[in-house]
């Protein structure tokens, strides 16, 4: 099969169309840089590509921009991918600490809750219920009217 267009959708990904008539398939591909391992030692990261790589988008933009001009697509994918796992990162990240904060509200409100029923005495009032806490097997998920 020839490709007739091929276009980066800047995500990792490219778009594919087998032929020049609307009605032709469309093929989507992620693209992945292969590594080289033949240099060994693999020398670490710099900390300028690290600094753009993390930074706010307009730094950021002059790395991935930069990375789509070359003459290879692969590291242009493998940066775009790595910008949306940490941007996926960081939402998860905010809600484990939404959701902490939450907890920690509901749990402070349970505690509240428990003060003021041992404080109201509801467990004198109740005492007769003394024993039921542990139900039969055969009782259990009956409701008595």
């Amino acid at each position: 099969m020839v490709l007739w267009f091929i276009r980066r959708l800047g995500i990792g990904e490219v778009k594919m169309v087998a032929g020049r008539d609307g009605e032709e398939a469309v093929y989507i591909a992620k693209l992945y840089l292969i590594p080289d391992y033949s240099r060994i030692p693999i020398e670490p990261m710099a900390l300028w590509f690290l600094q753009l790589l993390c930074s706010p988008n307009a730094r950021f933009n002059v790395l991935a921009k930069t990375a789509h001009e070359l003459d290879m697509w692969e590291p242009h994918a493998e940066i775009m991918c790595y910008r949306k796992c940490e941007e996926e990162q960081c939402i998860i990240e905010a809600e484990i600490s939404e959701l902490t904060r939450c907890m920690a509200s509901l749990q402070e409100h349970l505690d509240n809750c428990k003060s003021c029923l041992e404080a109201g005495g509801v467990l004198f009032l109740l005492q007769n219920l003394k024993g039921w806490a542990v139900l039969p097997q055969g009782l259990r998920g009956q409701h008595t009217h």
